[in-house]
């Protein structure tokens, strides 16, 4: 029987799964959840250029208290670590505006 955290994630890569494609964003899990590794790492593929996607959820939001109140009601959050590139964080909701004009953008050039 498979352990009950790795039966949670699966739960949640379906679930965004089905929100992006409810979204008319393509998306895919990835086989085992990336834990190949190399060409196959990640836990998604969101979009036709298939970007790689991680996916980590924490009961109550432990661990993201700091993301989100840093975030507040901003679009982006900008993490910038010095001598690496930065980090950026949104909502979803946001995200997924960005990735509609995206797709739009690439469908119509191909």
């Amino acid at each position: 029987m498979p352990h009950p955290n790795k039966t949670k994630g699966t739960r949640i890569e379906r679930a965004m799964v089905k929100k992006y494609m409810d979204d008319d964003i393509p998306c895919e899990r990835m086989i085992m959840s990336g834990a190949l590794g190399g060409a196959w790492s990640g836990d998604l593929r969101v979009g036709t250029e298939r970007w790689k996607g991680e996916v980590k959820s924490r009961k109550g939001g432990g661990g993201f208290v700091t993301i989100k109140r840093w975030l507040g009601d901003n679009d982006i959050l900008v993490l910038h670590e010095n001598y690496e590139e930065p980090l950026i964080v949104m909502p979803y909701s946001r995200h997924k505006e960005l990735m509609q004009v995206y797709e739009r953008e690439i469908n119509a050039n191909h």
